[in-house]
């Protein structure tokens, strides 16, 4: 009687012969092969940025510690709270493969896009504003009457913009690896 549940011989160094396949195993289970190291692969990638965007949570938090006026301090604390949810959301939804987290975690990185670019220009504006305001002022006018220290307003433009930008390629970076593999899941 022939055994039909019996693997046939073949040379276990065949693999070598033809770039690493397996003579033996059949397209479909080759593309399931490759779609499972995409997934694998996408998980580490959006694992990455969470811990990234987490760090920028913190770093957040500590700005909101430094700032005197209340509405700026709500701001950034916000900003942390809900980039460590995020941040959160999106490393677990990598870990377990949880669809529904990962489409939560993208809708809540195009939310953080919208505040990060409103916050930009915000800022630019003000940033524009307190440069007009060192430009306009008499040079006679001794250091401590001024409302804004001139000598930081250019690096304190450098700073934002470096800040906004990287933030946003993160965000974006994050969001769609996190489509991507939820549309993987699917």
């Amino acid at each position: 009687m022939a055994d039909y549940g019996a693997k046939p011989n073949y040379d276990p160094y065949a693999m070598q012969e033809h770039g690493g396949a397996d003579p033996m195993m059949r397209e479909d289970d080759l593309s399931a092969n490759n779609a499972t190291l995409r997934t694998r692969r996408q998980a580490s990638i959006l694992t990455v940025l969470c811990i990234v965007e987490g760090i920028g949570a913190l770093i957040w938090l500590a700005d909101a510690a430094g700032e005197d006026v209340f509405e700026e301090r709500l701001y950034f604390l916000w900003g942390a709270v809900l980039g460590l949810v995020s941040a959160l959301l999106g490393g677990y939804g990598a870990y377990v493969r949880s669809r529904t987290a990962l489409i939560i975690f993208f809708i809540n990185q195009l939310w953080g896009l919208a505040m990060v670019s409103t916050r930009l220009m915000t800022e630019l504006r003000d940033v524009r504003l307190e440069g007009e305001y060192c430009d306009s002022i008499p040079v006679e006018l001794p250091p401590e009457e001024l409302e804004v220290d001139c000598s930081e307003v250019a690096a304190a433009l450098t700073r934002k913009l470096f800040s906004a930008a990287f933030c946003t390629v993160a965000m974006w970076m994050s969001a769609f690896v996190s489509y991507r593999l939820s549309e993987n899941l699917q």
